[in-house]
């Protein structure tokens, strides 16, 4: 979900800066500006010492979007054959057919950009590969039966994480049929990961799905805009303003862009999940969950809420804490799509005490027990006392 462009400047060669209607003020772009020092989340997640113990390498992420320009010079390589869906779409999903803002390229860019030096983008998880899903330009709007097929072609290959940096209106009725599929995926051993919305009201009905991980966007300072949403179903947050990204731009290729929203976030979130992916093979989608949520950084109040959900996505934290494994998706299970669609308290996030290996549950089951066995026990004793005495 992206804000429209305003205005555009001219950086380097290798680079066009556009400003977009942003979460906080852009900075200005100068003629010595490059991609990667304008990559400013690349410091914050310490991606050096990241990329040290995981790139991502194995892991296939499903980009559902618009396409993805398999021809930009760092994504060359990096995408697989995909599918397209509806009008227009192109036959494998190697053609991004947005053609104002060239979201799927963008958002595949951030999560596996291969860089190759200051004027290159580098993603979060650089040797994952992409699997491009292309459900038309209009992709990230509701009740596209192109945007449901292309969610269930996706999972039916079984990559390793989706990524839905796409919503519907928050106000508006949910499509079941696009949030059945949605569910589909999360049953199916996929990180399934979605933008929350940019309209400042409840997270989007595509991120509410039970099992799903909703992204909120931080700035620099790890400040979440009112223009993000917002709500009780909020899962994780992670950088999403002025986030340099590729773009299509004439037959150069080689094209970037500021871009600032949720989607860029949940690309982020993508991202990483495809570095734990790689990291911990054995772990399923629910752990992979669980880790990124245990080890978030809190923020905002203390422990889960709803502008920031667990805290901010710690990378480093999630591939190297000592997290215990748990037998289900701390977030939800799925249920029907009429449940989805009706509900609006639907994946209500546990609070964070309650997430990891399901502790303070077991400690209560148990101190239960030890009671019950105990008054059992004493009224045993008292009874074969009563009856020795007569």
């Amino acid at each position: 979900m992206r804000h429209r462009f305003r205005h555009v400047a001219r950086g380097t060669a290798a680079l066009t800066v556009v400003a977009l209607s942003t979460l906080v003020a852009a900075p200005a772009a100068h003629a010595n500006d490059n991609v990667r020092e304008l990559s400013w989340h690349l410091d914050t997640f310490k991606i050096n010492q990241v990329h040290r113990i995981s790139q991502g390498a194995g892991v296939v992420v499903a980009v559902i979007d618009s396409g993805v320009n398999a021809n930009h010079r760092d994504l060359r390589g990096q995408v697989l054959p995909g599918k397209g869906f509806g009008t227009g779409a192109g036959p494998d999903g190697r053609t991004d057919v947005d053609a104002e803002g060239s979201h799927g390229t963008s958002m595949a860019s951030i999560i596996a950009g291969k860089g190759g030096g200051p004027d290159h983008m580098l993603g979060i998880a650089p040797k994952a590969k992409i699997l491009p899903a292309n459900a038309g330009a209009g992709s990230n709007g509701q009740g596209s039966q192109a945007l449901v097929q292309a969610i269930r072609w996706a999972t039916e290959q079984k990559p390793g994480v989706m990524n839905l940096s796409l919503g519907t209106d928050a106000t508006g009725t949910p499509d079941p049929e696009l949030l059945d599929a949605i569910a589909d995926a999360v049953r199916n051993d996929i990180v399934v990961v979605a933008s929350a919305g940019n309209s400042g009201a409840d997270v989007a009905a595509t991120a509410k799905v039970p099992g799903v991980i909703a992204v909120n966007a931080v700035d620099p300072d790890n400040e979440v805009s009112p223009l993000t949403n917002h709500g009780p179903s909020l899962a994780i947050a992670a950088p999403g303003a002025n986030i340099t990204v590729a773009v299509n731009r004439g037959a150069t290729n080689y094209a970037y862009v500021t871009d600032a929203a949720t989607s860029p976030a949940a690309a982020m979130v993508s991202g990483v999940a495809a570095l734990v992916r790689a990291r911990y093979p054995d772990l399923d989608a629910a752990n992979v969950v669980n880790r990124l949520l245990k080890t978030a950084t809190d923020r905002g109040p203390k422990g889960r809420d709803e502008s920031y959900g667990y805290g901010v996505v710690n990378p480093l934290g999630a591939l190297t804490a000592d997290v215990a494994t748990v037998d289900h998706n701390p977030l939800g299970t799925p249920t029907a799509a009429t449940a989805l669609a009706s509900d609006p308290a639907i994946a209500e996030v546990p609070d964070r005490a309650d997430t990891g290996n399901g502790f303070p549950t077991l400690v209560v089951a148990i101190v239960i027990a030890a009671v019950v066995i105990l008054v059992l026990a004493f009224g045993v004793a008292v009874l074969v006392r009563g009856r020795s005495r007569t």
